[in-house]
């Protein structure tokens, strides 16, 4: 009884450390406790469609976007909690959830000390690329994290079970219904298991391995699409999901290899792939050799739109797990033949690698707290919201001409079209455009926010004149036309 009592007083140093890192964290989440301001783009665009399903609509029939349902529903789920910043509170238990299961992933190979420096250092690498939250990437983490931990210890220990495997196909239908491109994991590992139990003649197992993660699958895809069916916009998520997202992920092949060499040349991704390799010779492991498969499809997976925007590297941080936990391992060995050296090493990585952006995330979390109380939303969209909310009612609708989803979101309007942000949309599919203003012309939003001159800008100008809009003001770089009754 005194050993288990023990055993959880030595736990609370760390536990306490987790939550300590994963709140330090989450303050860099556009919006969190302490800071209340603009959210990033696309955040918006997934807040405006939980603003949408709040009014009891449906996304992707009453709103155009091409990411996942699970991302809106999230959404919801935070907007339920809080209108503005209840989204961060999913958003830290999305990181506290993945730093355990990090922390978890390192115990599979070394020591509890050893595990949390993994743990940190990982944490330090997804800082580039986490670019203010409430992004795909982001809620993919702790389920893919979760998978690998299944995975490493299925192939190294031996260890599974009907829980875990519904957990792994639970997982991997969260991630495909959050954006399709990230399940490269599943689909190297699976394979991967497919592999070695035709080569153990363990064939009955391979099939009730199978039939338990479809179970886990389908727990998630049958609610989901029963509901979108439900809505009437299963065929809308069709278009939307896969439809308009082949269109967008249609990249030359220069593009598609500037962009691999880009998410490649990472300092932290390169010496991961480097690790790897190391053990693939060293220890000669079939998991070793999977997991190598494993970086390379999701380096391709992450290339494949030949967009090069940074949040996508978020989805690679997982994949340095293993080999930083294998490195510790090395260590644990040699700490005691060679402590000092190894000792002076681990050192050196800390001090350069990890303490600098955990002191740079400390810093932000104090200059945030001491300005907790101060509203960090710029002049323009303060006098934009301002004067959207005195001068519409909430049932009348308006449009934001770009991409500034947000302004919806803070001044608690629908938008006057499918389309509440038009950029990249119609670059993608111009037919897209002729609907925009098709619904503009029938619905006559009762405002008109034009200040992205790159989108439509003379046809949008024509249809101002025509249906008689005067511009009633002007913030910044945006003017705000309003309807001439």
């Amino acid at each position: 009884m005194k050993d288990k009592v023990w055993n959880c007083i030595k736990r609370i140093p760390l536990i306490l450390g987790m939550l300590f890192t994963s709140f330090l964290f989450s303050l860099q989440c556009s919006n969190n406790i302490w800071y209340y301001g603009d959210s990033g783009t696309d955040s918006g665009v997934f807040k405006y469609i939980a603003l949408e399903m709040s009014k009891g609509n449906m996304p992707y029939l009453d709103s155009f976007d091409h990411k996942g349902p699970v991302l809106y529903l999230l959404n919801l789920l935070g907007m339920k909690i809080s209108y503005w910043r209840g989204i961060w509170v999913v958003e830290f238990f999305a990181i506290l959830l993945t730093f355990i299961l990090i922390y978890k992933i390192g115990r599979l190979y070394s020591s509890a000390f050893l595990s949390f420096i993994t743990m940190l250092a990982c944490g330090a690498g997804l800082v580039k690329y986490f670019e203010g939250g409430n992004l795909t990437e982001e809620y993919a983490l702790p389920f893919l994290v979760l998978s690998i931990y299944i995975f490493a210890d299925y192939f190294n220990n031996k260890k599974i079970s009907i829980f875990r495997l519904i957990l792994c196909g639970f997982s991997c239908g969260v991630v495909f219904l959050l954006r399709a491109n990230m399940v490269g994991l599943w689909a190297v590992m699976c394979v991967g298991v497919l592999i070695s139990c035709i080569r153990e003649k363990e064939i009955r197992k391979m099939w009730s391995y199978l039939l338990w993660f479809v179970v886990g699958v389908l727990i998630l895809f049958i609610p989901v699409i029963l509901w979108l069916a439900l809505g009437d916009a299963l065929p809308a998520f069709f278009e939307s999901y896969f439809g308009f997202n082949f269109m967008y992920s249609s990249a030359t092949f220069s593009d598609k290899v500037n962009a691999f060499v880009y998410f490649l040349n990472d300092p932290l991704i390169l010496f991961a792939v480097f690790l790897n390799l190391f053990f693939v010779f060293k220890d000669k492991d079939y998991f070793d050799r999977l997991h190598l498969v494993y970086m390379i499809v999701s380096l391709l997976f992450v290339s494949m739109s030949g967009r090069t925007f940074m949040h996508y590297g978020m989805t690679l941080i997982p994949m340095i797990i293993y080999p930083m936990a294998k490195l510790m391992k090395l260590c644990d060995r040699e700490l005691a033949d060679k402590g000092g050296t190894i000792l002076i090493g681990l050192a050196y990585i800390a001090i350069t690698f990890i303490m600098p952006v955990w002191l740079n995330l400390s810093s932000s979390a104090v200059s945030q707290y001491v300005g907790r109380n101060e509203s960090h939303m710029s002049g323009e969209t303060a006098a934009l919201v301002d004067y959207i909310q005195k001068n519409t009612r909430e049932d009348e609708k308006i449009t934001v001409c770009g991409n500034w989803d947000s302004l919806y979101v803070l001044s608690d309007r629908l938008s006057a079209s499918r389309y509440s942000y038009q950029s990249t949309i119609c670059e993608v599919d111009k037919k897209k455009e002729d609907e925009y203003f098709h619904e503009l012309e029938e619905s006559k939003p009762e405002l008109i926010l034009l200040y992205d001159e790159y989108f439509a800008y003379d046809r949008m100008s024509q249809f101002i004149e025509d249906n008689h809009y005067e511009n009633v003001l002007t913030s910044g770089i945006t003017k705000v036309y309003k309807k001439n009754d």
